[in-house]
C-alpha cells in the first residue's frame, strides 16, 4: 500500500499541519469538515503543493 505525506496550511492563522494518508483528497475533505481534533479550529486548510 502506498502512503503519502501531506502538508496543510491554515488559511486562518497560516500554521502548518503534517500528516500521512493513502488518499490525500479524502483526508483534506476530512480536515476541512472539522472532523480532525487538532485542526478543527484552523479550517479552511489548503494543501501545500511541492
Amino acid at each position: 500500500m502506498l502512503y503519502y505525506v501531506y502538508v496543510l496550511q491554515s488559511l486562518k492563522d497560516h500554521r502548518y499541519y503534517i500528516g500521512f494518508t493513502t488518499d490525500v483528497e479524502a483526508r483534506l475533505r476530512f480536515h476541512n469538515a472539522g472532523l480532525q481534533h487538532s485542526t478543527r479550529d484552523r479550517i479552511l486548510l489548503s494543501l501545500e503543493e511541492t
